[in-house]
């Protein structure tokens, strides 16, 4: 099952593939040029995850890595507000580069959430605002922390295997993954219910 990472350079999607790997997460990276592939097995499905170069002028070399996916993670650095301000950019991209090629669930990824508020330009609700708006799922980790890398992923593999369905407009649950201090929300499109699942 493919699963591609997008994003504006620099958000942290290596890092995030390295500690899903590797439990580990090294301080720097260099940038990636078209993609880097590696494979994770969770449960009994087999996820097949590309790691995508977030630089313009990679663009349209990115865009041939949509063909196929599953799952879309469109990830940006709660630090440093433009990449967040290109996560509708990304969104479109994908969408207007899969029509007719299967559905591609998108799933929206705030990263570096163990920045210090001070540092933290980004704002909680405004990403969940964004997800609502889009229609998507949200969630927030700490690729450096190790935080919520696993339970991302664990959740990536329900959506592609169709067990969960993401950004469904019949979808009324809040479900709240928490792992120690570390909380890591999806949103659905409605968030009226009060249901939520708390997994410890």
């Amino acid at each position: 099952m493919k699963v591609v990472l997008l994003g504006d350079s620099a958000v942290g999607k290596s890092s995030i593939v390295e500690t899903l790997m590797t439990g580990q997460c090294s301080q720097q990276h260099n940038a990636t040029i078209g993609a880097a592939f590696v494979s994770k097995t969770i449960g009994e499905l087999n996820l097949n995850v590309w790691d995508t170069a977030g630089e313009e002028a990679y663009r349209s070399l990115t865009r041939l890595y949509y063909n196929d996916a599953a799952v879309a993670l469109v990830v940006c650095d709660v630090g440093v507000r433009q990449t967040f301000e290109s996560m509708a950019s990304w969104c479109d991209d994908v969408v207007s580069n899969t029509r007719g090629r299967g559905d591609v669930k998108i799933v929206l990824v705030g990263n570096k959430c163990d920045l210090a508020p001070s540092q933290r330009v980004v704002a909680e609700d405004e990403l969940q605002s964004f997800a609502r708006l889009r229609g998507l799922e949200y969630c927030e980790c700490s690729a450096f922390r190790k935080s919520a890398v696993d339970a991302l992923f664990e959740h990536v593999a329900e959506v592609a295997s169709g067990r969960k369905s993401s950004g469904s407009s019949d979808r009324t649950d809040i479900t709240t993954l928490r792992f120690g201090e570390s909380i890591t929300t999806f949103e659905g499109l409605d968030a009226r219910s009060t249901n939520t699942q708390s997994l410890e």
